[in-house]
């Protein structure tokens, strides 16, 4: 049985309109609360460059809850107040498991447990079901030992961070003072973002030791731990609830939260960015190409795009490739045409490199699929 693997979600966050009068009451109340527990921080927020506002930030880490009481003003003029808070359920139900993900069987416990925690902070803090939600982060937990993939961690980690780089997405990076002096992407993470959501895929291992290198038990645990969270933001989640109109904000949140829409929202975005198929040798992934009863032409167009994903190391940077250069050898369109060949032939893009003396590794969320259906 699995321990580790999982389909849920991490976090998810919840706004609440008030007015400028109970806002300032709450920060009062909050205020007096940090008097009695040292362990409620509370921090004023620099202000952002989309709005004139005043935003102050409260949290119990230990408890996974963080609030901010907001005081904005538009760059178009048009005022309001609010408090948002965002909530681990793992954390908020006492598991204290920086591993372990939540799904739909936690919502009406952390309910629960949310508004024990309002009651004993502030009156004038908004309850469960008295906030909109308004950000999921739907995630899959994949440990590599687990699933018996037959390669380190850290292998898998340099495969997917050759995945696709979705339409309106960039890639994070950050300006390297130290040795490059140029920006780069993080190394053991495939980070993506847009103005919708963001894709974060990431060795747990790596970014526990630099965030939480006092946790050493949970750090050994995340040895073999890959997660990919899709950050849904504002936008993507006001688009999904106008879908299921009439429901409060309790069953709202139910339906976002419910396993369906989280597995469903993490499968569709990982297919998307990492690709459906195994990941095999240039050498091996040609043979099975050319094994396929196709036309020679289009043969031809499928290695080609193999042969310039091996090249670039990157599904992202041989089409952009394709894009700028003068003498490319395949149009976008005939890339992308051979990337879903790829697909159906169950045939990773992406390929192992030579010097790793692997033939074959299996895609991450196909062979969690099967593994369970097996009652892994």
């Amino acid at each position: 049985m699995f321990t580790n693997t999982a389909i849920g979600f991490h976090t998810f966050t919840k706004f609440s309109m008030k007015s400028g009068s109970e806002n300032r009451d709450l920060l009062d109340d909050f205020k007096d609360y940090h008097k009695k527990n040292c362990c409620f921080i509370i921090k004023k927020i620099p202000k952002t460059n989309t709005a004139f506002s005043i935003e102050y930030k409260a949290d119990i880490r230990s408890r996974g809850v963080s609030w901010k009481i907001m005081f904005v003003t538009t760059p178009t003029g048009y005022k309001y107040c609010g408090v948002e808070t965002t909530i681990n359920p793992q954390l908020l139900l006492g598991t204290n498991d920086l591993i372990a993900i939540s799904n739909e069987s936690h919502v009406d416990r952390t309910a629960i447990a949310y508004n024990e925690l309002a009651k004993e902070i502030s009156p004038n803090l908004p309850l469960f079901e008295d906030y909109a939600i308004n950000r999921t982060d739907p995630c899959i937990n994949f440990d590599i030992s687990e699933m018996y993939i037959g390669c380190s961690a850290k292998n898998v980690m340099l495969l997917l961070k050759r995945g696709d780089i979705l339409p309106n997405c960039k890639e994070y990076t950050e300006y390297d003072f130290e040795v490059s002096h140029r920006k780069k992407s993080y190394e053991h993470s495939f980070y993506l973002v847009s103005d919708s959501f963001n894709i974060n895929l990431y060795w747990k291992y790596e970014q526990l030791k630099e965030e939480l290198p006092f946790r050493i038990a949970d750090i050994e645990r995340t040895k073999h731990l890959i997660r990919f969270e899709v950050q849904q933001k504002y936008n993507k989640i006001y688009h999904a609830k106008s879908k299921i109109k009439g429901m409060n904000n309790y069953d709202t949140t139910k339906h976002l939260l419910s396993n369906a829409e989280t597995s469903f929202t993490a499968e569709s975005y990982f297919e998307q960015v990492v690709k459906t198929g195994d990941y095999y040798t240039l050498k091996k992934a040609i043979s099975l190409v050319e094994a396929i009863p196709f036309r020679r032409h289009r043969h031809n167009r499928v290695i080609e795009t193999l042969k310039l994903v091996s090249k670039h190391k990157s599904i992202a940077r041989a089409r952009e490739q394709l894009r700028t250069s003068e003498n490319a050898t395949l149009t976008v369109e005939q890339f992308n045409w051979s990337l879903q060949d790829l697909s159906e032939m169950g045939i990773n893009p992406v390929t192992i490199p030579r010097r790793w003396k692997i033939k074959h590794i299996p895609n991450l969320l196909k062979e969690f699929k099967r593994l369970r259906a097996l009652g892994y």
